[in-house]
């Protein structure tokens, strides 16, 4: 009786470690599964970066744009006051 005892002790222990290999490999797959989806969410990051920085330069020439045209529009203003202003016109808002 006793070695059948030894035999079921065996047993229990090779049965433990067979199932914490069993969720030793579990964990190293979605771990390994983690680590790509962990690469493709950085390579999409990489590419929204380069999208933002287009954007960043694009926007800051549509303002460049913008801040030249108003300054023009101020300058044209100005100049038609200044004619004005020496005809002896004063400005006065419409109605």
């Amino acid at each position: 009786m006793s070695a059948h005892r030894t035999n079921q002790a065996g047993g229990l222990r090779s049965t433990l470690a067979f199932l914490m290999s069993l969720v030793a490999l579990i964990l190293s797959f979605l771990a390994y599964t983690a680590s790509d989806r962990e690469s493709q969410l950085t390579g999409h990051i990489e590419e929204l970066q380069e999208k933002l920085d287009g954007v960043k330069i694009e926007s800051a020439k549509k303002i460049d744009e913008l801040r030249n045209e108003t300054s023009e529009a101020l300058s044209k203003m100005s100049h038609a006051l200044k004619k004005d202003e020496d005809k002896g016109e004063k400005w006065a808002p419409g109605p």
